[in-house]
């Protein structure tokens, strides 16, 4: 996926929708871009039909505003791990694509 614009993105957490402000020097990207070592802020979630998983993220510590670093990527396509507020946590892709990270 590419770099989207900073005011296309949508973010919201259990049906609030709030639009992203305060991100004029920084690309907007899905969570899986990031390379290893590289640390971005979470801006939002995106494809949120599914409310659990949106939840589960929000209750692991994936909140708006928070610094997010890729730590590794599992061979193959398997999870990736990230460090959110000092703990080592491991998503799926498919989960990791819907949080919406700043890069500056």
């Amino acid at each position: 996926m590419n770099a989207m614009d900073q005011r296309s993105v949508v973010t919201g957490l259990c049906g609030r929708q709030v639009e992203v402000v305060d991100c004029d020097n920084c690309t907007i990207i899905p969570l899986t871009d990031l390379k290893c070592g590289q640390t971005a802020r979470l801006m939002g979630f995106q494809n949120e039909e599914d409310m659990t998983v949106c939840r589960r993220l929000f209750d692991l510590g994936f909140r708006v505003g928070t610094d997010i670093e890729m730590v590794r990527k599992a061979p193959i396509g398997g999870p990736i791990t990230y460090r959110v507020s000092g703990a080592e946590l491991l998503l799926r892709s498919t989960e990791a694509q819907r949080i919406m990270v700043s890069v500056a």
